[in-house]
């Protein structure tokens, strides 16, 4: 109810800062994880509809966050290989996308995409 006029980006970066505990601009898996079941938790509560199953928020959390930031990684690391006329090979690109955290620019394309 506190940022329910918030923008997108103004609601997800409250709820990024909430769990960015160690307040470096990134959240573990875990803490993304924490964040996502939460979200949801309210977001039942508030429509009055049963929870999903905890193993389901988690594999969201893994399978889909944070595929996403690796695969975003990568793409970017491509991007800015090829700008500079460097050559990155699947084992340097692969290093760059497995990066345990999560930046909150990564949090919020994540959160603003088409589920679909």
């Amino acid at each position: 109810a506190l940022i329910s006029k918030g923008t997108v980006e103004e609601k997800v970066a409250l709820i990024f800062t909430l769990f960015d505990f160690k307040r470096k601009h990134k959240i573990s898996r875990g803490d993304a994880c924490g964040a996502i079941m939460s979200s949801v938790r309210g977001f039942c509560t508030i429509k009055g509809v049963p929870l999903p199953p905890a193993d389901g928020l988690e594999w969201l959390c893994d399978e889909r966050l944070m595929d996403f930031v690796r695969q975003n990684r990568r793409q970017l690391a491509e991007d800015a290989a090829e700008d500079r006329g460097v050559d990155l090979d699947d084992d340097a690109l692969a290093k760059i996308a497995a990066a345990a955290d999560c930046k909150i620019a990564e949090f919020t394309l994540w959160c603003k995409r088409d589920p679909y």
